[in-house]
């Protein structure tokens, strides 16, 4: 899930909202504002009811934000880092750089989002109780008592088998140590996400058809089971992909540079001087001090109309720096796939001792995956010992 707006940093973790989290904040305010809260504490304007509806939407979102801040977190202290948070219409997603090193960290990472929703549940309910008996307004008792009920929700949601949920991980962690074997473990526990995933949307759809009184339930219960049922085919084949990666390194997947034009040269010089002579598919571009400007490609060339190649500079088309993952020829290959699918360029640039060398892409490694050195079965010996290491 791709972030539209950057909220900033907490901890050294980037965090971000993606546009849909907009539908989550919208259907909560108007859930709470306008039947919620006129049932539970009659008597406000309904400004006042929408006030606090927006507020309370805004602390179940900061309860997700620390749900998700509480698997990075432990998972830091495992070992693995954190690439971001982006929180969306369906929750939260914190992307991990790698996957987990033993079935122990596994475990450890993936309690800690649910017993932080627990935490905040109790929190919640406590400030709701002692504000209640303190006699506080009941529209302030009514929205802590939503927030502790919703995370106690979210909390026993998330611990369903049902991966890649937190659940399903915990599944995945205790299949992990009882067989030894990371891949076995996580393809079982994908197949029970798969089945969890296809009942939701099922129960979705027959809520949607049957019980016309409650649509946006059954709509979202299928949207949730579609979102598992395509994560734990995702997520399995992320976790077969790295282990057949397992031992590799970027330069081993590095396509060698051929050619480097300049960032001032227009697209017509470039594709008739660099690219087709050589028969690239993409060209980084060099300032005149020498630093590596960005990266063109066909994609780029091809959002040009012919008429204007004459005209238009490389360098106004290409990726920037800042679009571009960098790496060195020695890093291990893994953990670039996820960097490079959500780059904006799905590319790489190799440098060595400050010096460009090469670039990696999706295309790059999928041929390493089908090349002999990353070829092994499932069931052979490597990918077991990987698993624990």
């Amino acid at each position: 899930m791709r972030e539209s707006i950057r909220l900033g940093t907490i901890s050294r973790i980037r965090v971000g909202l993606n546009w849909s989290v907009a539908v989550i904040v919208a259907l909560i305010a108007v859930l709470l504002a306008t039947s919620v809260f006129g049932a539970a504490a009659p008597g406000f304007s309904p400004d006042v009811y929408w006030v606090v509806a927006l507020l309370t939407a805004v602390l179940f979102l900061a309860s997700l934000l620390g749900h998700e801040l509480s698997h990075a977190v432990v998972a830091r202290t495992r070992g693995v880092a954190t690439e971001g948070i982006v929180l969306w219409a369906l929750g939260g997603v914190a992307k991990l750089s790698g996957d987990a090193p033993d079935a122990r960290s596994e475990l450890r990472i993936a309690i800690a989002g649910p017993a932080a929703s627990i935490a905040f549940a109790g929190a919640f309910g406590l400030a709701a109780f002692g504000l209640g008996a303190l006699g506080v307004s009941a529209l302030v008792v009514t929205a802590l008592w939503w927030l502790a009920e919703m995370n106690g929700l979210l909390a026993v949601f998330n611990l369903l088998p049902a991966y890649p949920l937190d659940g399903g991980r915990v599944l995945r962690a205790g299949l992990w140590r009882h067989w030894g074997d990371r891949l076995r473990a996580t393809d079982v526990s994908a197949e029970v996400g798969r089945f969890f995933g296809t009942a939701m949307i099922v129960l979705g759809v027959m809520a949607l058809l049957f019980i016309p009184a409650f649509p946006v339930n059954g709509l979202w219960l299928a949207l949730i089971g579609w979102f598992v049922h395509s994560a734990s085919r995702q997520e399995r084949n992320a976790v077969r992909v790295a282990a057949a990666l397992d031992g590799l390194h970027v330069g081993d997947a590095m396509r060698p540079i051929v050619a480097v034009a300049p960032a001032y040269a227009t697209i017509e010089n470039l594709v008739e001087r660099y690219m087709r002579p050589s028969r690239l598919k993409s060209c980084p571009l060099m300032e005149i001090s020498g630093a590596i400007a960005g990266l063109v490609g066909l994609d780029q060339l091809g959002g040009v109309p012919v008429e204007h190649w004459s005209t238009t500079r490389a360098s106004d088309v290409a990726w920037p720096m800042a679009s571009i993952v960098q790496s060195t020829p020695g890093e291990a290959l893994a953990p670039l796939v996820g960097q490079i699918s959500s780059a904006p360029s799905h590319c790489a640039f190799v440098f060595d001792s400050g010096r460009l060398v090469g670039t990696v892409s999706a295309r790059d490694i999928e041929h390493v995956l089908r090349s002999p050195m990353a070829f092994r079965r499932p069931s052979d010996g490597p990918f077991a010992a990987s698993s624990g290491r």
